[in-house]
């Protein structure tokens, strides 16, 4: 009797059956499985089906039976060792990372999906709504933590451009008023690499500056052209050997905030714009001020100690403008920091 084609297709489709359809609520009867595999031009007997769901389970697959007339095959288990609650907090992770841009957010959310049956996919997707956050503007900041892990890991050198924000009033369009600025003239930066941190939602590098001999940090979406050295060994190993990273990180990073939403008006010096445009985002209309060396802005934020003892913190590089309440609030917040003094 001749061999029917493509069976040595029909357990790898049966496979990816289980694992695309099914899952611990949710199965797929014998009907669909043929009608799948007919598709694909593969005769299979109810038979040949059994044998191969058998073999799959002797395989390890974790695969529920429901027999009788309405029988049907579920994974009981996903085949990637994620549970459904698992991968919803991989997905609020990915999605409310800072560090990751929209674009790249989505797609490892799409990949996660993936991990997962069609139907639980649904509710992965019901978590995204994580927004209204300032998400990173640098769209290589993925690749470049890998750049930096490599040159770390293989005691190479970096070079790099670092950038700050600025605004520029006179252009004509809203959203190219906020400019890159090259620090230092776009100076080629060159750096030992020795770690990255975490803080504020933010990625920084800590590297030993050969020509101050200091521990320095930088932040990773604002270095650009990230390259390694491949003939320049790392310096500074002894000095940075027993170094508490730590505490370097307690002691130069910090904030954040949570309180009642308001539409405030701030005005901020000009030389205070790279703070602005790391604090918000760069998504504002920035205008001019009375004052030619201010400019002023509107911006939702949540009302708290934590905002008034920020704008406190810039030493009257911000001001709040309005409304009246939150101008006048932080006056009375202000007296009573005074008091405090006598």
């Amino acid at each position: 009797m001749p061999k029917k084609a493509n069976q040595k297709l029909k357990i790898l489709l049966i496979k990816d059956l289980l694992e695309k359809k099914t899952d611990e609520n949710n199965g797929i009867n014998m009907n669909d499985i043929q009608n799948v595999l007919e598709s694909h031009d593969i005769e299979a007997e109810r038979k040949s089906i059994y044998s191969d769901v058998k073999t799959l389970m002797e395989y390890g697959m974790d695969i529920g039976v429901t027999k009788g007339k309405y029988g049907s095959y579920r994974l009981l288990s996903n085949p990637f060792g994620f549970d459904l609650a698992e991968l919803k907090f991989l997905v609020d992770a990915v999605q409310s990372s800072k560090f990751l841009t929209e674009k790249k957010s989505n797609e490892l959310i799409k990949k996660i999906e993936a991990l997962t049956s069609e139907k639980q996919s649904k509710e992965l997707q019901r978590q995204v709504y994580v927004k209204n956050r300032i998400k990173s503007m640098n769209e290589t900041l993925y690749y470049n933590i890998d750049a930096i892990y490599y040159a770390i890991n293989n005691d190479k050198k970096i070079t790099f451009k670092y950038y700050e924000w600025e605004i520029d009033l006179s252009a004509v369009g809203v959203k190219e008023r906020v400019k890159k600025s090259f620090k230092h003239k776009s100076k080629i930066y060159e750096e030992s690499p020795y770690a990255l941190m975490w803080d504020n939602e933010n990625y920084y590098l800590v590297a030993y500056d050969d020509e101050t001999e200091k521990v320095k940090h930088y932040r990773v979406d604002k270095m650009q052209n990230i390259q390694p050295v491949e003939k320049s060994k790392r310096s500074g190993k002894e000095k940075m050997k027993n170094y508490d990273f730590s505490s370097y990180t307690n002691s130069v990073f910090n904030m954040y905030s949570t309180g009642n939403k308001e539409t405030v008006t701030l005005r901020f010096k000009k030389d205070f714009a790279n703070v602005i445009v790391d604090r918000f985002g760069k998504d504002f209309v920035f205008q001019p001020d009375d004052d030619k060396e201010y400019i002023k802005f509107n911006v939702k934020l949540d009302i708290s100690q934590l905002f008034y003892s920020w704008v406190f913190g810039c030493m009257g590089k911000v001001e709040i403008v309005a409304p009246d309440y939150v101008v006048n609030e932080y006056k009375e917040k202000l007296k009573f920091a005074l008091k405090g003094m006598k």
